[in-house]
């Protein structure tokens, strides 16, 4: 598994992905996302300065699950 940075402003995870490490998450959040089938789905929270690493880069990212 990976999480991968496709350019958006905005980082997601699955909740599988989040379960593998259960980073601290804000729950209270309120924001909500429009799917590409025009659905709007709520956000289960926001997990604040995730730690990633890729090759000698290291950076804190913010994620929604």
């Amino acid at each position: 598994m990976a999480l991968i940075d496709y350019g958006s402003e905005i980082n997601l995870m699955s909740m599988d992905f989040y379960k593998k490490d259960w980073w601290p998450i804000n729950t209270k959040h309120g924001r909500k996302i429009r799917m590409a089938s025009r659905a709007i789905e709520e956000l289960h929270g926001a997990c604040p300065n995730v730690r990633v690493k890729v090759g000698d880069v290291e950076i804190d990212q913010h994620f929604f699950v």
